[in-house]
């Protein structure tokens, strides 16, 4: 499927280096969102598992090792699905 760039390149220069960027067109400002049963209860359980992350995060010492690990089993539940 063939489709067109959805957003544009521009060229910065940071540190005294020039690179180019992309940026991305802007989302769609009232896009309607379908609520069924089952997408409400995805949501959910998503909120529910952000704040079981966000609780633990606050008892370690180091942050992103919690986020390295999380992003393993992310890329893997991805996988069995």
């Amino acid at each position: 499927m063939k489709r067109e760039l959805q957003g544009h390149y521009v060229t910065v220069s940071t540190v005294g280096e020039r690179v180019m960027v992309f940026v991305p067109l802007p989302l769609p400002s009232d896009l309607p969102i379908n609520w069924t049963p089952e997408l409400r209860n995805k949501f959910d359980q998503a909120l529910l598992v952000l704040g079981r992350l966000d609780s633990v995060s606050t008892l370690l010492s180091d942050r992103w090792l919690l986020f390295q690990n999380s992003n393993i089993e992310f890329q893997r539940e991805l996988l069995d699905t």
